[in-house]
């Protein structure tokens, strides 16, 4: 789960140092990476039900696996704000470009 969080968020560094992060193309990494957060928080989820409702394990790891869920529920929610940024800063780039 974090391999391909890492791969994504590495692609995405390559296409920034390349000058493409205005590209449809680095769209598509973004909701790999939204993608990650929110299974990552999904499978923190299953396992903390899972984990109540068979084996009563530590408090500390239920704590654990709640700040999981928050956590990746949290960054996928930034990481689509960080998205609309980026829609939205690529609209004015291409209008920039068919002005100048």
């Amino acid at each position: 789960m974090f391999s391909r969080l890492t791969v994504d968020a590495l692609r995405l560094l390559g296409i920034t140092r390349r000058g493409e992060v205005f590209s449809p193309t680095s769209l598509r990494w973004v909701d790999g990476i939204i993608g990650a957060f929110l299974v990552a928080s999904l499978i923190c989820l299953v396992t903390l039900i899972y984990q109540d409702f068979t084996v009563g394990g530590p408090p500390a790891w239920a704590l654990l696996l709640v700040l999981g869920v928050i956590t990746g529920v949290a960054m996928g929610l930034l990481m689509g704000v960080m998205r609309s940024l980026l829609v939205q800063a690529t609209t004015l780039r291409q209008e920039m470009e068919a002005v100048i």
